[in-house]
């Protein structure tokens, strides 16, 4: 329970659910000579 995890002064709660499903996106970069 995150509520609990808050009355003992922790500054950050990660979780991995956040990201675990979410679907990648393809971003590139290219760089020609000019």
């Amino acid at each position: 329970n995150v509520l609990e995890y808050a009355s003992e002064q922790v500054d950050v709660i990660s979780m991995g659910a956040l990201t675990h499903s979410v679907k990648a996106l393809d971003i590139s970069l290219e760089v020609a000579d000019v």
